[in-house]
């Protein structure tokens, strides 16, 4: 398992990291505006028939493939939405849910949110920190085989 991970903790935010392939984006949710970002990253989740397609939209949003209204957005932008859509799919995913809002509330811990596969057929798979502690542990085999590249983040919202 290669690619880029969150190196720098972020204080009371949450890390999200969306990954495809060489593609990748990091984005940090600050406890302050936790609320805010779930309403927003749920309501773009709930404008899609089947939150099952949000995978291949950030797909296509990682890919920077031009979308309507994203066509004139400046890069931080792409990114927020990038971030609220990868968020509006963990929410949307029950067995996550409820974790994820202790984290975001908490201001900790780390989502990895790895997508493989082709606009057709995709599959998203998920791993969750609910603190930085266990993110490292996570890490220790990964920086042992010196797999890691720090990947480049930017705050949602």
């Amino acid at each position: 398992m290669t690619g880029p991970y969150p190196a720098d903790r972020r204080p009371n935010a949450t890390t999200i990291l969306t990954h495809w392939e060489t593609l990748h984006h990091q984005n940090s949710v600050p406890v302050t505006r936790h609320q805010e970002a779930i309403t927003m990253a749920l309501d773009i989740a709930g404008n899609v028939d089947d939150p099952e397609l949000l995978p291949g939209m950030l797909m296509m949003l990682l890919s920077e493939v031009p979308a309507e209204p994203l066509l004139g957005a400046k890069p931080q932008q792409i990114g927020s939405v990038l971030g609220l859509t990868s968020l509006g799919y963990l929410l949307s995913r029950q067995d996550h849910a409820e974790t994820l809002r202790r984290m975001l509330s908490a201001g900790d811990g780390v989502v990895l949110l790895r997508i493989t596969g082709d606009l057709d057929r995709h599959h998203a798979n998920v791993e969750i920190f609910e603190d930085w502690e266990g993110y490292q542990r996570f890490l220790v085999p990964i920086l042992r085989r010196g797999k890691l590249q720090k990947g480049d983040g930017s705050t949602l919202l």
